[in-house]
């Protein structure tokens, strides 16, 4: 598989283990929405997900964390149909505090009609979006 992927990154003033807490447990205060108002939460650990909760109380199952490493790397599985795209995120300690490498590779080819609709949020807007939220401002 070649890594066509789009790459983005973003450093924050905060220490790696921080970071990965915040964007991790705080991730509906932050995390891009499409619809207000909605939440959007992490189970976190292998396996866990991320959830989006509607007004009425409906839940959907948006990723699987497929890869865990707390405090360094987070790798998060979207499917929907018979597409699917990888994103990755890793936080390296730096001297003035982590950097956040984003890494979004589609698994699968892509149909025209997903690629058009982009169902997962766009990997710069997610990164923007943290490095913004208040507690790390």
């Amino acid at each position: 598989m070649s890594d066509n992927g789009i790459r983005k990154h973003v450093s924050v003033a905060l220490p790696r283990d921080e970071a990965f807490r915040v964007f991790v447990e705080e991730i509906g205060a932050w995390w891009p929405k499409n619809r207000d108002p909605e939440k959007v939460r992490l189970k976190p650990g292998f396996g866990g997900s991320l959830i989006r909760e509607t007004p009425d109380g409906e839940e959907e199952e948006l990723a699987k964390i497929t890869e865990w490493e707390p405090g360094e790397r987070l790798v998060l599985t979207w499917t929907h149909g018979d597409d699917a795209i990888e994103l990755e995120l890793t936080f390296t300690e730096t001297a003035e505090g982590t950097r956040i490498d984003l890494r979004e590779l589609p698994l699968l080819p892509l149909t025209d009609a997903v690629a058009a609709c982009r169902w997962l949020p766009d990997p710069r807007w997610v990164l923007m979006r943290f490095a913004a939220y208040p507690v790390i401002a």
